[in-house]
């Protein structure tokens, strides 16, 4: 997966662009609460692919995990699992003055939910909700 998302950057290398769901891969320990099996290597690979493909994460507020196994106690994890990664940063600055990823309080279901806002006094358009 790592090697398609590094070849899809460097085919459009011209041009801005975002991707943006559930990467199943946390970028280092802070990403991750309770016992969990992620390696450093599996981490390392994640943090290349991000940098060899040039992207940067869209600031972000709320919660600080994504998603849940849904067990309780010992056997609970939490994760950072989901993220807006974006290509030509300043693209955006000609869009808003500022975009923000809300990462929204996990209710009952046990996906990852977030939000994007582009906040601007006259917004380009309103919330994008991804659940």
């Amino acid at each position: 997966m790592w090697q398609g998302l590094i070849q899809i950057s460097r085919s459009i290398s011209d041009e801005p662009w975002m991707v943006m769901g559930d990467f199943n891969a946390v970028l280092d320990d802070s990403e991750v609460s309770g016992n969990a099996a992620d390696t450093s290597a599996s981490m390392a690979e994640f943090s290349e692919c991000i940098t060899d493909s040039e992207l940067h994460h869209l600031p972000f507020t709320g919660a600080n995990f994504t998603w849940h196994n849904c067990s309780d106690g010992e056997r609970s994890l939490w994760k950072r699992l989901d993220r807006m990664l974006v290509k030509k940063l300043g693209w955006l600055n000609g869009l808003s003055p500022s975009i923000l990823v809300r990462i929204l309080e996990r209710l009952i279901i046990p996906r990852s939910s977030y939000r994007a806002k582009i906040v601007d006094k006259k917004p380009l358009c309103s919330d994008l909700r991804i659940t």
